[in-house]
């Protein structure tokens, strides 16, 4: 038989079996693709939704340049598949996909920031914040000791990175952030330490990203925890994954 004949009687089946639809491609291993003449980047997700039975994903990309210029951009709605948007329900804000400066990819889930700019002295560095006793420190929490916090602060002219990655009044430990990069980076999703049974120090049940983002967890409120009428997504931890390469 030849082959396009084959081709073409193998079509309806596939039409068939994805029942009558098609399904939408991968959006980040579609920008891996475009974005593989970058020097550097990170691949956020940005937001979630659910509409008409169709899922969706916005994306921020955070592009470095050669000479040290940083270009930030969000894309517009894109439509992912059920199986996909199951993957990443754990993963508002973090990052999905890396290329770090070195040219060496980082496919797992990440805090954001973690893997292009926190730790790098040219956009910050990590400093000794003393708390008064009684008085909340960088992270909300109280004392009623005096202590000492070694948390990162970014450097007056890049303040506004604070915002673009959701990390306004979190505190970022550098003994956590020494842990991502020593054990981490490169083997496995990382989310923080948990704050409770039910949530994450980084993440979609993050309590921060809760106070943060008070109008997605309300859309997700509305439409039950984005589950389609035929029960087609779940509202479980899933530790997204992926691995990394050259």
């Amino acid at each position: 038989m030849r082959p396009w004949l084959t081709i073409l009687l193998f079509l309806p089946l596939l039409f068939w079996a994805c029942g009558g639809t098609v399904i939408p491609t991968d959006p980040v291993k579609e920008m891996k693709k475009k974005f593989v003449s970058k020097y550097a980047y990170t691949i956020l997700l940005a937001d979630m939704d659910l509409r008409e039975e169709q899922f969706y994903h916005k994306y921020k990309i955070i592009e470095f340049t050669k000479e040290g210029k940083l270009i930030i951009t969000t894309t517009e709605w894109e439509k992912v598949s059920d199986d996909f948007f199951e993957l990443h329900e754990s993963n508002l804000g973090m990052e999905l996909l890396s290329k770090l400066k070195t040219g060496k990819y980082n496919n797992l889930i990440s805090p954001p920031g973690f893997t292009n700019i926190i730790g790098d002295s040219v956009y910050g560095k990590f400093k000794e914040i003393l708390t008064e006793p009684n008085k909340p420190g960088v992270d909300g929490t109280v004392s009623t000791d005096w202590s000492f916090n070694n948390a990162w602060r970014f450097h007056p002219e890049y303040s506004y990175l604070e915002k673009e990655l959701g990390l306004q009044g979190l505190k970022i430990d550098k003994v956590e952030y020494e842990q991502f990069k020593e054990r981490f980076l490169f083997n496995r999703p990382f989310y923080g330490e948990a704050e409770g049974t039910d949530s994450t120090h980084y993440g979609t049940y993050s309590r921060h990203w809760l106070f943060l983002r008070p109008d997605f967890y309300q859309r997700k409120l509305d439409k039950k925890n984005f589950e389609k009428k035929d029960g087609g997504s779940s509202d479980g931890f899933n530790r997204g994954g992926g691995g990394h390469g050259k």
